[in-house]
């Protein structure tokens, strides 16, 4: 016959293994998670940042396009005179 207090033991040894495994993942799972969400931020945000690029050289492009005709506009109109 096996000794109850022993066997309790047994068990209450197990449920600790169990919940010390559990935690020990839970951790591993929310820093994967937080790790993911990060990844998530840093790709929005640099997403964010090249459409800034994008839309400076948009701007850029409008005022250098602008400059040019400006200067043949004001070329052509001297030439008239």
């Amino acid at each position: 016959m096996s000794d109850p207090k022993r066997s309790f033991k047994r068990r209450k040894n197990k449920v600790e293994i169990k919940q010390r495994i559990w935690v020990k993942y839970e951790n591993i799972i929310i820093n994967l998670c937080k790790k993911r969400n990060n990844d998530i931020y840093q790709t929005e945000r640099q997403a964010g940042y090249h459409q800034r690029i994008s839309d400076i050289r948009k701007t850029c492009d409008k005022a250098v396009r602008q400059a040019e005709n400006d200067r043949q506009r004001e070329y052509y109109e001297n030439s008239l005179i």
